[in-house]
């Protein structure tokens, strides 16, 4: 039997995107819109809000990586039951609010949003669904377990996290380097740190406006070396690797770069 899954129905799906959303404002310079998804995703994704409680289980189940099987079944059973207390009734009404401002103040096309995990999402969806005919969670959970187990496609530009024992070297390597961090560079590594203990909705919201500042700051710089051929042909390579980055898969590595990236734009406007 083949569930059908409605798409706009899935928090996670919806949270999505609306940060496609604002990148793509962001990217074309549309700062008002910006700024409007912002207000909205802190609106509803606010972290006592129904849908950043449900939002936090499809997180919890996308970051499990890699683990036994046993450790798998544990975290998908233990999400189940927790999904399982959630109010389905003030869930519903509350994306229903959220589509109908997305609809209303956005646009529809905003659900056309390109989201490479889409597979995954609505697998777990169609698992956390208390409709969902037995038989189809079994095969659900089955396919979850699978995709768990299953190392992350690089072209997808989601990597696995790198050991938190590598980060910290590459920040001590950093640090050696350059002696000591910069303002933007600590404000960068401290809400990185925070968004692990949970802090994930600001985080991908500030990177998004980080990376937009650093480009602007690049950009504008770079005539000064434009010179020195390579180094100005290393810069466009970095504005072109800002403007494309998908920041809701950042990884210790990614955050590495963004820290690089503050420094060169630190030099190149001091320069």
């Amino acid at each position: 039997m083949t569930m059908s899954h409605n798409k706009k129905r899935n928090t996670a799906f919806l949270f999505e995107v609306l940060l496609k959303e604002q990148t793509k404002a962001i990217l074309d310079k549309k700062d008002s819109k910006a700024q409007f998804i912002e207000k909205i995703i802190k609106q509803f994704f606010s972290p006592s809000s129904i849908l950043y409680r449900e939002l936090e289980l499809y997180n919890a189940l996308l970051e499990f990586r890699n683990k036994s099987d046993v450790d798998i079944e544990r975290i998908i059973q233990l999400t189940r039951n927790e999904r399982g207390t959630l109010n389905d009734k003030e869930i519903y009404e509350e994306q229903s609010k959220l589509i109908g401002l997305i609809n209303k103040k956005l646009s529809p096309e905003v659900f056309y949003n390109f989201v490479p995990n889409y597979k995954e999402l609505a697998t777990i969806n169609i698992l956390f669904s208390k409709q969902t005919p037995f038989n189809t969670k079994l095969k659900m959970e089955e396919n979850l377990k699978v995709h768990l187990k299953t190392a992350i496609p690089q072209e997808e530009f989601i990597a696995e996290k790198v050991d938190t024992l590598i980060f910290k070297k590459c920040v001590e390597n950093f640090n050696e380097k350059y002696e000591e961090l910069l303002d933007e560079q600590k404000e960068l590594l401290e809400k990185y740190l925070l968004s692990k203990f949970g802090d994930n909705i600001d985080f991908p919201l500030y990177l998004n406006a980080e990376c937009k500042r650093l480009s602007e700051s690049i950009e504008q710089s770079r005539e000064k070396v434009k010179d020195d051929k390579e180094l100005y042909e290393n810069i466009n390579k970095v504005l072109i690797n800002l403007k494309t980055s998908s920041v809701k898969y950042t990884d210790d590595l990614f955050i590495y770069s963004i820290l690089k990236n503050q420094q060169l734009a630190r030099e190149l406007a001091n320069d």
